[in-house]
């Protein structure tokens, strides 16, 4: 996969216009319901300037899932310091969990952008396994021993996990504003063990 084209210093700073203006709307009003030409004019700029840049509202999307992946999964290598591939991944597991109850913006543009493609979650696996933080965590992990050669099916299980932390995670941070009805008084340490439960997929 090609890498990103470098743009000029004053083509980067218009970009970044857009997607701010672009994170403030799909916070407010939902990625859904917001337009390219209501994004064009929170950023102050004309429909075409915008069109420019993105010729879609998905490839915006698209940007944002990278920038708030790559925050998710930047993380201090040296505090991973389990000793074997699978406890290493578990440890990493309930960091990530924590990132993602610790951000609630970034959890609701997600869980936003999950109610729009309950089923077709491809763009996030393409987003996820192109970030470089992820790749870094992945050769750190060392995958190609914790299955020996069955990475794949690896894969599915934790994408099976990863979506258990973005459902409970919700629940959890955005719990003072009782976001989508979701209950409000569960605790950390009780989505924790959720996890442990449902990481046992993982030792079989």
């Amino acid at each position: 996969m090609s890498k990103e084209v470098i743009l000029s210093p004053t083509k980067q700073k218009t970009r970044d216009k857009i997607i701010k203006a672009s994170k403030k709307l799909f916070y407010k009003y939902g990625i859904e319901k917001t337009t390219l030409i209501e994004i064009a004019v929170e950023s102050g700029m004309n429909r075409r300037t915008v069109y420019d840049h993105f010729s879609n509202k998905n490839m915006i999307i698209s940007k944002i899932l990278k920038q708030y992946f790559s925050e998710l999964y930047d993380i201090d290598l040296s505090i991973i310091i389990e000793d074997t591939e699978i406890k290493k991944l578990k440890k990493l597991i309930h960091i990530v969990y924590d990132r993602y109850m610790d951000n609630p913006t970034i959890m609701k543009f997600i869980f936003n952008y999950y109610q729009m493609n309950p089923v077709n979650i491809e763009e996030e696996k393409y987003v996820i396994r192109e970030n470089d933080n992820v790749a870094k965590l992945f050769n750190f992990i060392n995958f190609s021993k914790v299955r020996k050669g069955r990475e794949d099916e690896l894969m599915e299980d934790i994408e099976i996990v990863i979506q258990h932390i973005l459902s409970l995670g919700m629940r959890y941070s955005l719990r003072k504003d009782s976001f989508l009805g979701f209950p409000t008084n569960i605790s950390r340490t009780s989505l924790h063990r959720s996890i442990e439960v449902l990481m046992q997929i993982l030792d079989e």
